[in-house]
């Protein structure tokens, strides 16, 4: 588990680092890191509340970046 492979959109099949930490009885699956805002809806409006209006105005205003193009 030192080493683990994990499917990339752009790059396939990517041999990566494994965590290092480990806690609870059960190890999640290997995943690779999210692409920049892949995973804003679900942070935004499922952690942290902010409704669909919000999140739009905060996009309109550059709060995340530039969209990739």
């Amino acid at each position: 588990g030192l080493v683990v492979e994990t499917e990339h959109p752009r790059f396939g099949t990517v041999r990566q680092p494994g965590t290092a930490v480990r806690a609870g009885a059960r190890r999640a699956d290997d995943r690779r890191a999210p692409r920049r805002g892949e995973d804003s809806a679900s942070l935004l409006v499922g952690l942290l509340g902010y409704g669909d209006e919000e999140v739009a105005e905060l996009t309109a205003a550059g709060a995340f970046g530039r969209t990739p193009g």
